[in-house]
């Protein structure tokens, strides 16, 4: 049998295996109720709010928004404790929350809140805040779409700009 041969027999049998040729099909069962209520034993649910989770530079801890324009928070893995970040200070909202690699927190917000469309595409800016958070995080004056990519072993990160945010560069 030639290559071609050995390649088809291969993917005719691969295909029977993952079709379960031979074997009855059954529907999946339909599971009720809340998918929070039958979570698989490997999963482990840490808070009943929050959104757009990061994990800590160790691993240790994780960081997440309240809701979108609202509060940063971190959850201490081995103790179930959750702090509030961003509620000893005055802000408009922030849209992330993320760890730099030395602890530190970069967040995303705008300085100002006027509506969701002008908040999200053109008032995003970049702030960072000590790992401690006993103080408000500083702005970067720095305007940022959406999301970032940050390094975890070196200070880097990586962004995207709009041309509402940079008309005369984009």
């Amino acid at each position: 049998m030639g290559s071609d041969g050995v390649r088809s027999s291969i993917a005719v049998g691969l295909a029977a295996v993952l079709l379960g040729v031979g074997a009855p099909l059954r529907a999946q069962a339909k599971q009720t109720g809340s998918p929070e209520q039958q979570l698989p034993r490997e999963i482990t649910q840490l808070t009943g709010f929050g959104e757009r989770a990061a994990w800590s530079p160790d691993d240790k801890r994780v960081a997440f928004m309240g809701r979108s324009f609202g509060d940063a928070f971190e959850i201490d893995l081995a103790t179930g404790l959750t702090r509030l970040l961003t509620g000893h200070f005055q802000h408009s909202g922030f849209l992330r929350v993320q760890y730099l690699p030395n602890g530190d927190f970069f967040l995303i917000g705008a300085r100002t809140f006027t509506d969701v469309r002008t908040a999200r595409g053109r008032d995003q800016e970049m702030w960072v805040m000590k790992a401690d958070a006993s103080a408000p995080p500083t702005a970067l004056n720095y305007k940022i779409s959406e999301g970032v990519a940050i390094s975890r072993k070196r200070m880097r990160i990586a962004w995207a700009n709009t041309r509402a945010q940079y008309p005369d560069r984009t």
